[in-house]
C-alpha cells in the first residue's frame, strides 16, 4: 500500500488499509474487536492525525494503544499493527 510513501495521506491509508485487513482476519475467526484485550502499533511515524478517526472509532483501542516507536521487522513496511485477545494475562516481576 503506497510503498515508500511516509507522508501524513500515505500514512493514514496505511492505517486504514491495516485496519481493514485486521477485521477481515478476525471476521474470519468469528470474532471483532470487542473481544481485543490488547491492541500494538509498531511506527515510527506520527499516526495521530487519524488515531480517532481510524483506529479509536473502530474499537480497536478499548484497552488502550500501545505504541512501539520502532520500525516494523519486515524491512519495506512502514506501519505494522497487531492485537491480541487474552482472559488472565499475568506479569511476573522482574
Amino acid at each position: 500500500m503506497r510503498y515508500g510513501e511516509t507522508n501524513a495521506n500515505a500514512i493514514g491509508e496505511k492505517i486504514r488499509f491495516v485496519m481493514n485487513q485486521m477485521e477481515h482476519r478476525m471476521a474470519a475467526l468469528d470474532t471483532g474487536w470487542p473481544i481485543v484485550t490488547a491492541t500494538q502499533v509498531y511506527t515510527v511515524h506520527d499516526i495521530h492525525p487519524g488515531l480517532a478517526r481510524d483506529i479509536v472509532a473502530k474499537g480497536a483501542a478499548s484497552h488502550g494503544i500501545t505504541w512501539h516507536f520502532c520500525r516494523p521487522p519486515v524491512i519495506g513496511l512502514e506501519y505494522e499493527m497487531d492485537c491480541r485477545a487474552v482472559f488472565d494475562e499475568r506479569m511476573l516481576p522482574v
